[in-house]
């Protein structure tokens, strides 16, 4: 089965839940988003987390910024490349 979702142009798409959880599960394929244009802002109140069980890679054509509240702690393997 295909479920599509399409919003016009000029139009918004809202998920408001109140109280409960958004859960998504892809049991085998890619999971994409696309922004043409416009910011992708996530604002998490509480711990955030990212498992990658194979390579992670990021590209960033601007400026990085961390801002930590507290220690910044960073685990590597035996080989660590810079400016590589």
């Amino acid at each position: 089965n295909h479920f599509d979702i399409h919003v016009g142009d000029n139009a918004n798409l809202n998920i408001d839940v109140k109280k409960g959880n958004v859960n998504t599960k892809l049991g085998k394929g890619d999971m994409n988003v696309e922004l043409s244009s416009g910011n992708l802002n996530t604002h998490v109140n509480g711990n955030s987390e990212h498992y990658v069980s194979g390579n992670y890679n990021m590209r960033v054509d601007g400026t990085i910024r961390v801002q930590s509240g507290r220690n910044q702690y960073y685990n590597a393997g035996p080989d660590i490349h810079l400016n590589s």
